[in-house]
C-alpha cells in the first residue's frame, strides 16, 4: 500500500534504501553478493514488465557514472546502457522465450485502462544504492506512481499472469529505482565498487517526468539486458 503523503514516502523509502544498501554493501566487502544468472523460460524475473524511461537530462547524469561503476567492479559485471535505463513499475510476466502479440494486445488494453486519468508520473531521483542483488539510482516518486501500481495490482488478481508468473505476480513493488549495474560472477571481494557507490548515496540526478508507460521485454545476456519496447501508452 502506498504511503499518505509525499512526506512518509520520502521517509519510507529513504529508510527501505538504507537497509537495502546495509546488506548489499556487507555482500560487496565480503564477496558474497549474488551474481544473476542468464534467464530461461519461466525463470520469473526479466519477462514483460511496464516501465518508465528516464528522460535525457536525467539519463545523462545517471549515463556519466556507468563508466566508474564499470571501472570500480573486480567482475565483468552487466552495467546499463543509457538507453536501456529505466523504472520499473511492475513485472507483469516471468521471462518467456517469445511473447505471444495476444499477450502484448491484452497488456496494451489493460495499461491504457488503468493509466485513464492518471497524467504524468514523475520520480526524483536521489543516489546511488544497492542490494545483494545489483546496484541502482534510488528514485522518489509522487503519488502518481503508486496510484497506478495498486491499480495494476488489483486489475491484475482476477486471471493473474497470462503466461509465467512473475516477481510482482502477488505484491507490488515498494522502490522506484533505476538499476544500473547486474552482478555477474564470479562472487569475489567488491570493496571498490561498495566504497565507489558508498560515496554517492546523496548525489543527485534530477526529476524525471514520464507522459508514457513503455510495455518492454528483456532478452538478457551476459552483457547486456537488451530491452525492446513493444509498445507505448500515453499517460
Amino acid at each position: 500500500m502506498a504511503p499518505d503523503s509525499p512526506q512518509a514516502t520520502t521517509a519510507t523509502l529513504t529508510g527501505t534504501y538504507d537497509r537495502l544498501w546495509a546488506a548489499g554493501e556487507a555482500a560487496l566487502r565480503t564477496g558474497s553478493h549474488v551474481p544473476d544468472a542468464i534467464p530461461v523460460h519461466g525463470d520469473p524475473r526479466w519477462g514483460l514488465s511496464v516501465v518508465l524511461r528516464v528522460d535525457d537530462a536525467v539519463a545523462e547524469r545517471v549515463a556519466a557514472e556507468l563508466p566508474g561503476l564499470a571501472d570500480a567492479g573486480e567482475a565483468a559485471h552487466l552495467v546499463y546502457r543509457p538507453e536501456d535505463l529505466h523504472c520499473t513499475i511492475r513485472s507483469l510476466e516471468g521471462f518467456q522465450d517469445e511473447v505471444p502479440q495476444t499477450q502484448v494486445d491484452r497488456y496494451v488494453d489493460q495499461l491504457t485502462r488503468v493509466a485513464a486519468g492518471l497524467g504524468p508520473v514523475r520520480v526524483t531521483y536521489r543516489g546511488l544504492g544497492g542490494a545483494p542483488g545489483g546496484v541502482f539510482v534510488r528514485g522518489f516518486p509522487d503519488a502518481a506512481l503508486w496510484t497506478l501500481r495498486e491499480r495494476l495490482h488489483a486489475d491484475q488478481l482476477p486471471h493473474g499472469p497470462f503466461g509465467v508468473p512473475s516477481v510482482d505476480t502477488g505484491r507490488i513493488q515498494a522502490t522506484a529505482h533505476v538499476s544500473v549495474v547486474v552482478f555477474r560472477p564470479p562472487a569475489v571481494d567488491e570493496t571498490k565498487l561498495a566504497e565507489y557507490v558508498g560515496a554517492r548515496t546523496e548525489q543527485p540526478f534530477g526529476t524525471a517526468e514520464a507522459t508514457s508507460l513503455s510495455l518492454v521485454r528483456y532478452t538478457p545476456t551476459a552483457s547486456a539486458v537488451a530491452m525492446e519496447e513493444l509498445a507505448r501508452v500515453p499517460l
